[in-house]
C-alpha cells in the first residue's frame, strides 16, 4: 500500500482521496512532544542567527 508524505494517510480503496487513520492517545502524546522537540530546536537555532547577526553589526 502506497502512503502520501503525510505518514498516518493512506488512499482508500475506491482511489477516492486519502483518509485520516485516527491516532491512539499514546501515539497522539509522542507526535506532540516530537512535533514540540522540532519547534524549540528551531527557536533556538533561529535565536541563535540573530544573535550572530547582532554581533556583526
Amino acid at each position: 500500500m502506497t502512503t502520501s508524505k503525510s505518514s498516518n494517510k493512506t488512499p482508500d480503496r475506491e482511489g477516492n482521496g486519502s483518509r485520516v487513520i485516527p491516532m491512539d492517545e499514546n501515539t497522539q502524546r509522542e507526535f506532540i512532544k516530537n512535533m514540540n522537540n522540532i519547534i524549540q530546536e528551531g527557536l533556538v537555532k533561529l535565536s541563535q542567527l540573530k544573535y550572530s547577526e547582532e554581533k556583526q553589526e
